[in-house]
Order: C-alpha cells, then sequence, then structure tokens
C-alpha cells in the first residue's frame, strides 16, 4: 500500500503532518461511524493524529493509516518495532478470524501470512482469490421472482396491476421465475468486490478484484448493502459451499468498508471497535475449546454471545419493558438457569487502586445481570497490559446476596496464532474460569 503509516491503538503519530484536506477527510470518518476513530491533534507545535479504541484501515487517495491493536509478545513497548507490527498485524488477523467465523481459511492466512504483514491485503485476497476459483466453476444461479412489462404471456399475468395501466395496450404485467445469477447472495459479493477493488494497493488483488468485476457483470451492483444483508439464512444444501465466503464478506461489510469522494479526492474506512473484538474473541475461543476451559459446573452449559435469545430487560412502565440488558457471555444450563456470565471490558486496571479501576457503572451493571438473570456468579474480564504489573484476580461479594462478582485479567500480550501460545492461553482462561465459577 502506498505510503502507509503505523499507529497503535490510543496512541498518537510522530511527523505524520497532515493536511487540511486530510483533517477534514478524518472528521467525515469519525461522523459517518458516529466515533472518534482518528483525530487531527496539534502536539508541540505538529500536526499529528491520535487513535483510539478502534483498529483497521483509513485511505485517503494520498495515503494510508493501519491502526493495530497493542498486542504483541515479549517486552511489551520496548521490542523492536518491526516486530511489534508483524505480530500485531497477525494477533489482528486472528481477532478477525473470531470475529468472522473463518476456520475454513486457516491454512490460507497462515500461508499468506508468511509472505506479507499487511493484514488488510491478506483478507482481501482470501476473498477475492476463492470468489475468482468458485466463479470459474461456474457461477452461482437460483430461481428469482422477476416482475416486468413483456410483449407476450409469461409466468404468471397480474390483471390487477394491468388494469391500473390501461395505456399498457400492447404488453403484459406479469411475473415469472428466472434461473439467473443475479440473486442476493452475488449481490452481497458484487457490493463487497467492488468496494474492495478501491482500496486496495496489491497488484495481485486488483487484477482480481477487476476480473472478478467483468465475471459478474450480469449481477446487479446495490447502492449499499449492510452485513445484515449476507445473513447465514441465505444459504441453504445448494449452495453451502459459499459459507466462508458469504463469512467473509459479513466481516468486510461489519468493519464497514466505507467510500467518501470528494472533488478528486478519494477516501476509506475499514474498522473495527476493540472492544467487540476482545468480547467476540475471547466467546469464540472459549467455544472453540471449551473441553479444556470449563470448570465442571459449566461443562454441560451453552455458550451464547451477545445474550443471544436471553437477553431481558431492568424496568417496565405502562406494560412497555425498558432499559434492555444484554451481558457480552451467557452460560445457560439445564431448565434455562444461568449459573455463569462473563462481561469483557476492554481498558487496562490499575492494580494500586483499591476497586482496580472497576468504575462503580461497571459494578452496578454486574448487580442488575446477578439480580435479572438470577446468576449467583459473573466474571468481569479484562486484557491485560504492559506494565508487568500483579495480576488482578480479585472476588467482590454483592452484599445481601450469596452473589459474587470475579475480576481478573488475560494476557493476550502473545503470537497467539502459535500453538504452544494458544495452549497457555486455555491454561490461564482454565484458570480464571476455574476460580470465578467457584461455588464457595
Amino acid at each position: 500500500m502506498n505510503d502507509l503509516h503505523t499507529l497503535f491503538e490510543y496512541s498518537v503519530s510522530r511527523g505524520f503532518d497532515w493536511t487540511d484536506a486530510e483533517a477534514s477527510i478524518f472528521d467525515r470518518f469519525n461522523t459517518e461511524q458516529r466515533a472518534n476513530i482518528i483525530t487531527p491533534i496539534i502536539r508541540a507545535g505538529r500536526r499529528e493524529i491520535r487513535s483510539s479504541q478502534f483498529v483497521g484501515l483509513l485511505a485517503t487517495s494520498e495515503r494510508s493509516v493501519q491502526i493495530l491493536p497493542k498486542i504483541w509478545s515479549g517486552a511489551g513497548l520496548n521490542q523492536d518495532e518491526d516486530k511489534r507490527v508483524r505480530e500485531a498485524s497477525e494477533n489482528l488477523l486472528l481477532l478477525l478470524s473470531y470475529v468472522g467465523h473463518l476456520k475454513s481459511f486457516e491454512s490460507e492466512i497462515a500461508s499468506l501470512s508468511e509472505h506479507t504483514s499487511n493484514w488488510f491485503e491478506i483478507l482481501t485476497r482470501l476473498f477475492a482469490s476463492n470468489l475468482h476459483r468458485e466463479l470459474q466453476r461456474g457461477a452461482m444461479r437460483s430461481y428469482e421472482s422477476i416482475a416486468d412489462s413483456l410483449p407476450v404471456l409469461k409466468g404468471k399475468w397480474q390483471i390487477a396491476s394491468q388494469l391500473r395501466k390501461p395505456w399498457l395496450r400492447h404488453r403484459f404485467e406479469v411475473v415469472f421465475d428466472e434461473f439467473t445469477a443475479d440473486n442476493q447472495i452475488n449481490r452481497v459479493f458484487r457490493f463487497v468486490v467492488e468496494k474492495l477493488s478501491r482500496v486496495s494497493r496489491d497488484e495481485k488483488n486488483i487484477r482480481l478484484l477487476n476480473d472478478l468485476k467483468f465475471m459478474m457483470d450480469e449481477v446487479t451492483l446495490l447502492p449499499a448493502v449492510s452485513h445484515r444483508d449476507a445473513n447465514p439464512t441465505l444459504l441453504n444444501r445448494l449452495n453451502s459451499r459459499y459459507a466462508g465466503l458469504l463469512n467473509l464478506a459479513r466481516l468486510f461489510l461489519m468493519g464497514r468498508v466505507s467510500g467518501l469522494s470528494g472533488g478528486r479526492t478519494s477516501s476509506y474506512a475499514f474498522v473495527f471497535d476493540m472492544n467487540i473484538l476482545f468480547e467476540e474473541f475471547i466467546a469464540g475461543f472459549v467455544e472453540k475449546n471449551r473441553a479444556s476451559i470449563l470448570p465442571a459446573p459449566l461443562e454441560d452449559t451453552e455458550i451464547l454471545p451477545q445474550s443471544k435469545g436471553v437477553s431481558r430487560h431492568l424496568a417496565e412502565r405502562n406494560g412497555t419493558r425498558l432499559f434492555m440488558l444484554k451481558p457480552d457471555i451467557v452460560f445457560r444450563g439445564i431448565g434455562d438457569e444461568i449459573p455463569f456470565i462473563v462481561d469483557t471490558k476492554y481498558k487496562v486496571l490499575d492494580s494500586e487502586d483499591t476497586k482496580f479501576g472497576v468504575s462503580q457503572a461497571d459494578m452496578y451493571q454486574m448487580h442488575a445481570y446477578s439480580e435479572r438473570y438470577e446468576c449467583p456468579r459473573i466474571l468481569l474480564l479484562y486484557p491485560e497490559g504492559f506494565s508487568g504489573a500483579k495480576k488482578p484476580r480479585e472476588r467482590f461479594g454483592i452484599l445481601g446476596t450469596g452473589n459474587r462478582v470475579s475480576l481478573a485479567t488475560v494476557n493476550l500480550n502473545r503470537r497467539l496464532s502459535l500453538g504452544e501460545e494458544q495452549e497457555a492461553l486455555i491454561e490461564e482462561l482454565r484458570e480464571i474460569f476455574a476460580f470465578s465459577a467457584d461455588e464457595n
């Protein structure tokens, strides 16, 4: 990618020297995403940019900024810069693979990572090359209902519609089924191809994406598509081979590959909130390794990310329920009881503080979960920082009840793609869950 600047989350650039046009573009990114993704600032008379909890890619026609998570192995902030960038990029790919459910692409991700650390181009290559391969086998076609005005009678004649259009004397208002490639899944793929072709800077990716646009010429290019349009319900036994590609397309749409253009300047954003990445990685990693992580009381529970199917409300007014509660990860047991809840918070705790930096609002929230879900054990889980301070692992009893909120940090400062590092993470989470779910 031309003129690529690397920044880590919650940090300030050095020597970026933004232009007024770039400042305007960054402000528009923030407005569009309704968050402070990147902020132009003046520091010591220099024009710099400050990142927040968002990671990803922001690109203008002149240069690009990649924002990486502060997750790497070794000696923390003092590690070699190139190694930090390489490992942080590698770890970001792994986090995104859990969010996007990209298990079927694991070997390809590992192979591509050996040749480049540009995580965005790796994801783009995965999507473009696999879609290209599938289309060479033949475009996916399905029967779609088409409404049209034709000079011949075809399909079902819409007589009521015809009577409302007396000027159509020699045409028929009809609805018929057509076996076509212009279907919902292909429209999602076409939209993602179009967006990626405008932001990729890798020559091979650009060639693949241009080929795909030509191959999908008969597919309608929609003006807007969201990740909800890439719903897994689009899949059936006839098109199940596209499941991995649909997951990858949904990941790009979740990351909001968005285009802004003004005059001759085009700009793009592909960003994720680390709060969400941390939450979904923990949920996915625990589910994948549940046999090694979960203690006996939780072995047979169902893991529900984002409280799927069990969200509850805190209050009601005039028969209307208000203030929805949605814990990050709910464990549902037999009889729909909720024995355990995990809530992730992506911020570094203060081991010197009496309350370890846990906010009063967070503890009120945990109390609400405990009451409304009748849940005796709750875990507040935070990432471990680089300070080398004592790892908080504490328990707070909720007064007047036998319920408890546990507090722990988990060390993600590893090369998470390595098998031995994943084993170490499994062991750490096993200890944390045993400590937190203990009934004593």
